[in-house]
């Protein structure tokens, strides 16, 4: 063999042994796992299974042994819309399965009942969704918490609102309704004939807003702490800003309750922040009370402020002699007729005393 030949069979061995060597350390950087590629399949990142690669008489054999395939370490499996709906027998934790069988992209983890591919309901009603993330918590879990999505940001500019879950609704058809949210939380699933398999007994809290503050206290001049604040936008009145519904059955023993010790000592339980002019504070026209429109305690007081700061105030005394109170106001105190136009009785600050009209029966006391 000439030198010529030696030479170029010396150059194709180092060209080949070369792209053998820089497509393996693709592979390495990529993660690829050629021991799960076939001549007829693509090759997959390592930690990722694809359900269709695997042999099976339906869908469950085909989902149980890709399951097989991940030999209990974390890994992904796709299910794809040519394997048919099908769920697998079994969904270890270490398993995460991306859905692509329907319109939406489903994230499931741990035998979540959509799991089978199945359309996506809500109520007996078809649901759909872009994106739908889903859990199923197995019974020997006992740490605090676990989320099918956590929205998770941390905020170092004093310049922008950071915002760890955002949701944005828009109605733009004539009579058509939007929600920016929806939370609902149950003891079973939903539609007629699951009430009798719901537990006895469960807790249920469809949101909890929880304010976390080590810094300085929420009060001026300080920066705000707000639990749930409730913002009207727009050029024209919006309805309610908070409105409690039920159904039938399902109605509230409480509409607002405040837990002990929930509010500060010089707090307010229910206010409105500064000088604002409305029709009425609050409006119980329409609604029959069995007992009383209101209620406080023996002690508590009903204050009427007044423009030179003295208060007129009606209370219940709460040690003996357990008498009614009327604080008057600096003028006195004053009773009008039913149009609010004409004295009936006035008790001046010294006592003396005015009746319009006769008596007609006084009785001395002993």
């Amino acid at each position: 063999m000439n030198k010529v030949v030696r030479s170029i069979v010396l150059n194709v061995l180092i060209t080949a042994a070369t792209a053998t060597a820089i497509v393996f350390l693709l592979c390495f950087i990529l993660h690829i796992d050629f021991t799960r590629v076939t001549p007829h399949t693509p090759a997959m990142p390592q930690g990722v299974v694809l359900a269709s690669q695997f042999p099976g008489s339906n869908t469950t054999e085909k989902l149980d042994k890709a399951i097989e395939a991940c030999e209990g370490k974390r890994s992904f499996l796709i299910a794809t819309p040519d394997i048919g709906l099908g769920a697998p027998s079994y969904m270890p934790d270490n398993v995460t399965l991306i859905d692509l069988r329907q319109e939406s992209l489903r994230i499931l983890r741990r035998g979540f009942p959509l799991s089978d591919g199945a359309p996506q309901y809500f109520a007996n009603e078809p649901n759909n969704s872009t994106l739908l993330a889903a859990d199923s918590v197995p019974s020997n879990v006992s740490h605090a918490q676990d989320q099918a999505i956590a929205g998770l940001i941390d905020n170092h500019s004093p310049n922008v609102n950071a915002v760890g879950v955002w949701g944005g609704a828009r109605a733009l058809a004539e009579g058509s309704r939007a929600w920016g949210g929806f939370f609902n939380v149950s003891n079973s699933n939903f539609g007629s004939g699951y009430a009798s398999q719901a537990p006895k007994d469960a807790q249920l809290i469809a949101l909890e807003v929880d304010v976390i503050n080590w810094g300085l206290p929420g009060v001026y001049p300080n920066h705000s702490k707000v639990g749930l604040q409730i913002v009207g936008l727009g050029e024209a009145l919006n309805t309610n800003a908070i409105e409690i519904l039920s159904s039938e059955k399902g109605k509230w023993v409480n509409g607002i309750v405040f837990m002990p010790n929930s509010i500060a000592e010089n707090g307010t339980v229910i206010g409105i922040d500064g000088k604002v002019e409305c029709e009425l504070g609050i409006d119980f026209a329409n609604t029959k009370f069995k007992d009383a429109a209101m209620r406080i305690g023996p002690g508590q007081k009903i204050r009427m402020d007044g423009s030179n700061g003295n208060a007129s105030i009606i209370y219940r005394e709460a040690e003996s002699p357990d008498q009614l109170v009327l604080v008057a106001g600096t003028g006195g105190l004053k009773v009008m007729d039913n149009t609010g136009t004409r004295v009936l009785l006035e008790l001046l600050p010294d006592g003396t005393l005015k009746v319009a009209g006769r008596v007609t029966a006084f009785e001395k006391s002993e």
